[in-house]
């Protein structure tokens, strides 16, 4: 006995929210990894910035008639002042003896000068590391103006050229990252607006349909909100994920990466991601489903 038409399996109705998903997450995911990695390179190159400037350093030349007592005693002073970086792998302030300097510079010239003049015209030396936020061409001519003034320092001397050139850079830099941020952060919210619009086209007369019948805007919305927060978040991780493995990909071959890693700003970053795919994508959808409950009939074919 043949079967009807009628005994088939009816076709699933359409719901709210269901529709194709893999084309709205790769789009989201896409963009989202686009920010992700520029975030990357500007931790990166914040890190190299401050490993750059935690190595500017002072030279606290003393006074030959220095005593032992009278160095310690300033060492410790020094080592106290606020501009002073101390760290537990190295002091803030090191002392390097005269003869010290002087086989240094023999090593390095192959001259012995020392034998030629008959004595060791070098001072002793307080080589002092400064703190990063005191690394500027004003903050750092203060320093040097404060340390002469120290009982027993015969001259203070560092690398203004140098210090200068950090400044200068670095305010460029700021300049052109932000530019640069804006810029492609404007990109990735028209990627995510276009992409999420493109995969609620096909639920445009659905939407219609539900509010023909007297379905509030607000519940019309929510079945699609839900689903683009869920869906932000998870681009969101998979950008993450994504991240994460180009960046140890990218240690293997570069390890010098690894030092410049900092795992709370990873973390933050990875947060950012999730917050931004979340959020984008529940406005983009709130702002699609609305445009779609205002459109009159004919402007929906």
């Amino acid at each position: 006995m043949s079967h009807s038409s009628s005994d088939s399996t009816p076709r699933k109705k359409k719901k709210l929210g269901n529709y194709p998903i893999w084309g709205e997450l790769f789009g989201i995911t896409l963009s989202l990894l686009v920010i992700g990695l520029y975030g990357m390179l500007f931790l990166i190159s914040y890190q190299a910035k401050e490993e750059v400037i935690s190595n500017v350093e002072m030279q606290v030349y003393l006074q030959r008639f220095i005593t032992p007592s009278e160095r310690i005693r300033l060492e410790q002073t020094l080592a106290n002042r606020e501009f002073v970086l101390n760290t537990e792998e190295e002091p803030g302030v090191q002392f390097v003896s005269k003869e010290q300097e002087a086989q240094r510079l023999i090593a390095e010239t192959g001259e012995e000068f020392v034998d030629l003049i008959g004595e060791n015209p070098l001072h002793d030396v307080l080589v002092v590391r400064i703190q990063p936020e005191f690394v500027d061409s004003a903050a750092m001519a203060n320093i040097k103006i404060s340390l002469e003034e120290e009982r027993g320092v015969f001259e203070v001397n560092y690398q203004e050229g140098i210090v200068k050139q950090i400044n200068d850079n670095l305010g460029k830099l700021a300049v052109v990252a932000l530019s640069l941020a804006g810029l492609i952060i404007l990109v990735v919210i028209v990627l995510i607006r276009n992409t999420i619009k493109l995969a609620l086209f096909s639920q445009r007369f659905l939407i219609r349909s539900m509010q023909l019948v007297g379905a509030k805007p607000s519940f019309v919305q929510g079945p699609f909100l839900r689903r683009s927060l869920i869906n932000g978040l998870l681009a969101g991780f998979l950008a993450s994920l994504a991240l994460y493995g180009l960046f140890t990909i990218a240690a293997e071959e570069y390890p010098k990466l690894q030092e410049l890693k900092d795992f709370n700003h990873f973390l933050i970053l990875f947060a950012a991601l999730h917050l931004m795919g979340g959020l984008l994508a529940t406005w983009s959808t709130w702002r699609a489903v609305r445009k779609y409950l205002r459109m009159s009939l004919d402007d929906l074919y």
